[in-house]
């Protein structure tokens, strides 16, 4: 079995990394698996260094990275690479496809799951501490100090996405004061 990662921002100085799954004396937990990690910044720098023997040796890995006008700077009626890119084009005009994958839907997905996810979390945190009181008083006032908790934790999440504190100010209710006093 093999397994191909295509990393970013790793800092290593090859091309390519292998790796055996292996225990801290080197004997090999499965022999016939192999992970490689190719670390696509470097690839990327042969594109912008414009030598035509790498870029030509690599143009399959490069083309991952290209938009579609570099593509056909790289296609020199290359069959592969032709069909690559008209592959490209087909999915990219799918309107299922572009919502799923747009950067802001995933975002907004990942937003409601931690809010929803945190709501659940302050509500049960706020029953159990009205519960404690024994007193309708004290329940209210524990679901809110629950619902502010959950508010405060998922502004720490997304802190931790590096979105924006205007965009979390919003979709929290919390005060860009409140969430500055977070970081």
């Amino acid at each position: 079995m093999i397994q191909i990662n295509f990393s970013y921002g790793i800092n290593i100085e090859e091309y390519v990394r292998e790796y055996k799954i292996q225990d801290n004396i080197g004997n090999m937990y499965v022999k016939n698996f192999i992970i490689y990690e190719l670390n696509m910044d470097k690839y990327i720098d042969i594109w912008y260094n414009k030598d035509e023997k790498e870029i030509n040796k690599n143009k399959y890995l490069l083309m991952l990275n290209l938009e579609l006008k570099d593509l056909e700077n790289l296609s020199y009626k290359d069959r592969v690479v032709l069909k690559y890119m008209s592959e490209l084009e087909r999915v990219n005009q799918n309107p299922e496809f572009r919502e799923y994958m747009s950067a802001e839907e995933d975002n907004r997905k990942i937003q409601n799951s931690l809010r929803i996810q945190a709501i659940k979390e302050g509500r049960a945190e706020g029953r159990a501490e009205g519960r404690a009181e024994g007193h309708a008083e004290g329940h209210a006032e524990g679901l809110q100090q629950g619902s502010y908790q959950s508010k405060i934790q998922i502004a720490k999440n997304m802190l931790e996405e590096n979105m924006d504190i205007n965009l979390i100010s919003k979709l929290t209710g919390l005060k860009v004061e409140e969430i500055n006093s977070i970081k």
